[in-house]
């Protein structure tokens, strides 16, 4: 990988990239190798190459809560929002602290809309009164929090 690095940095992106896949034909799931070759991609103008080696990635190891959060911060690195939304979508069915992830990066991207409907997802009809009034509440914070924030 360091050389594949070094033929980068001197603008061999063809080299660094043969070199890198050699190396991922050995290793296909070598986290490190998949990020660095879907820079690569990035700096030769294959985005979606990219895009796609990251996303195969995950779908290997959908459970590794450390290679969603680098991946998701490759995604945002590369402003790949689609995809990242897609994955914080994703997070957001598993818990509550997912669903305000999402809920923030909209806020972040000036998707109102979209982040107090996914907000509403908080408080479902049917819930225990205790557990809907709590719910309430951090939305309550949530949309103060954002309010503050956009009146500074």
């Amino acid at each position: 990988m360091k050389l594949a690095r070094v033929c980068a940095q001197t603008g061999l992106l063809d080299r660094a990239a043969l070199l890198l896949d050699e190396a991922l034909a050995a290793q296909p799931n070598n986290a490190d190798l998949v990020f660095e070759r879907a820079s690569l991609d990035v700096r030769r103008e294959a985005i979606s190459s990219g895009r796609e080696r990251v996303e195969a990635l995950l779908r290997s190891a959908p459970d590794d809560e450390t290679l969603a959060a680098r991946a998701l911060e490759w995604l945002s690195a590369n402003r790949l929002d689609d995809a990242v939304e897609e994955h914080l979508k994703k997070g957001a069915t598993r818990d509550e602290g997912g669903m305000l992830a999402l809920v923030n990066w909209y806020f972040s991207k000036g998707k109102i809309d979209e982040a107090k409907q996914t907000l509403r997802g908080l408080a479902r009809e049917g819930q225990a009164p205790g557990s809907r009034a709590e719910a309430l509440a951090k939305i309550s914070a949530v949309l103060r929090e954002h309010d503050d924030a956009a009146g500074a």
